[in-house]
Parts: C-alpha cells; sequence; structure tokens
C-alpha cells in the first residue's frame, strides 16, 4: 500500500471511475495488439512467397500432402 493514500475496499474500487479507466486503457492496448496481429498476418498471407503455397490452398493436410520430413523427396 502507497504511504499516506487511504485503504478502500475491493467493492468501492470495483465501482470507482479509477477501474473503469484502468480496465478500458488495458482492453484498447490489447484489441489494438490484436487487430495489428491480424491485419499483419492476412498482409504477410496474401502477399506470399515463392516458397509458400497459394492462400486458397492453406489448410490442414497431412504430412505427406505437404511433403514434409522423411516424406520429402530428395
Amino acid at each position: 500500500m502507497a504511504e499516506g493514500l487511504q485503504q478502500i475496499s475491493l467493492g468501492a474500487y470495483v465501482t470507482s471511475s479509477d477501474f473503469g479507466v484502468d480496465v478500458t486503457e488495458n482492453w484498447q492496448s490489447e484489441y489494438l495488439q490484436f487487430f495489428l496481429y491480424i491485419v499483419g498476418t492476412v498482409w504477410l498471407v496474401q502477399r506470399g512467397s515463392p516458397e509458400s503455397k497459394p492462400a486458397e490452398d492453406a489448410g490442414p493436410q497431412s504430412d505427406r500432402e505437404q511433403e514434409v520430413g522423411p516424406l520429402r523427396p530428395h
């Protein structure tokens, strides 16, 4: 507890404007990060790579279909 500050109950804190501001700031930060992650991922998938498969072919496939590991042709 900080010196010089009065202790308040959990109920009083949860119903205070300080709690609302803290929660809102945290949620804004989380949603911003999540939004940027999604936009960045979509951009990278759409941009493509010479080594990646087309976006329409993305999805769950077996190791043989993906030709990974020991199943990959040499």
